[in-house]
C-alpha cells in the first residue's frame, strides 16, 4: 500500500500493536491471547453507534465498523472489532476469519460478528466483543467464556 495512506497507517498501527504484545517465544494460544486481552482492554464498544444501527441502515460510513475504529478511535461494535482481530492473527500467521450471524439469544435482532482461529488444525469460535462484559453500566469485565470455545462438530 501507498506509504502515508490510510492502509498503510492502519497497518502499522497494527505491527507496533503486535510488537507491544506479541512474544517470539509465546505459542499460537498465547499470542490469541494476547490480541483478545488487547483489544477488550483497549477498545471501548460503540453503543452509539449501535443505537444508529438499529434505528438506520444507512450506518456502513462510520468508522466503528472498521480497522480506523478499533485502532484510531479506540471504539468500535461487533463487525470492526472481528476484522482487527482477524488482521491481528493473521498477520501473526495464524489462520482466522470473521464471521457474521446472530448470537443464539438474539436470532430475531440486530446482527452479530466474531471470529473462528485455528490453532494447531483445530478451528476454535473467539468473540472478543462479548468477551468484555459490562456489568451495571460502571465497569467491565474481562471474560474468557467467548475465548477459544471449540466448534461443536455435528454427525
Amino acid at each position: 500500500c501507498e506509504e502515508g495512506s490510510i492502509a498503510s497507517q492502519l497497518y502499522n498501527k497494527m505491527k507496533e500493536v503486535l510488537i507491544e504484545i506479541i512474544d517470539d517465544k509465546m505459542t499460537n494460544v498465547e499470542k490469541v491471547k494476547a490480541i483478545y486481552d488487547y483489544i477488550i482492554m483497549n477498545v471501548t464498544y460503540d453503543d452509539e453507534l449501535l443505537r444508529l444501527a438499529s434505528s438506520n441502515s444507512n450506518v456502513k460510513q462510520y468508522n466503528g465498523f472498521y480497522l480506523e475504529g478499533v485502532f484510531l478511535d479506540k471504539k468500535a461494535v461487533c463487525e470492526g472489532i472481528s476484522k482487527a482481530i482477524t488482521c491481528l492473527c493473521n498477520i501473526e500467521g495464524i489462520p482466522c476469519v470473521m464471521v457474521e450471524g446472530y448470537q443464539t439469544n438474539n436470532k430475531g435482532g440486530l446482527g452479530h460478528a466474531w471470529n473462528k482461529v485455528c490453532i494447531d488444525d483445530i478451528w476454535y469460535i473467539l468473540d472478543a466483543t462479548s468477551g468484555g462484559t459490562i456489568v451495571n453500566d460502571v465497569f467491565e469485565i474481562l471474560s474468557y467464556q467467548y475465548f477459544l470455545s471449540i466448534i461443536p462438530m455435528r454427525m
